[in-house]
């Protein structure tokens, strides 16, 4: 039984963190929240593409990961 209680706080844990980020999302984040994904869509597009130089080089300066 005491595993399940672990099982169950870590779920929790996992939906407050979930919730926090919401939150943070809509408290005026957007701008910059949709910059990181354009700029993580256009390496995704860029690796696609066989340009990974400079996919990489896109993801380093903006602070993303490949």
């Amino acid at each position: 039984m005491e595993e399940g209680a672990r099982a169950e706080e870590l779920q929790v844990q996992r939906c407050r963190a979930r919730l926090d980020r919401l939150a943070a999302a809509s408290a005026g984040d957007d701008a910059e929240w949709e910059d990181i994904r354009l700029k993580r869509i256009l390496v995704d597009y860029m690796l696609r593409m066989s340009y990974y130089d400079t996919a990489t080089k896109l993801a380093e300066t903006s602070g993303i990961q490949v």
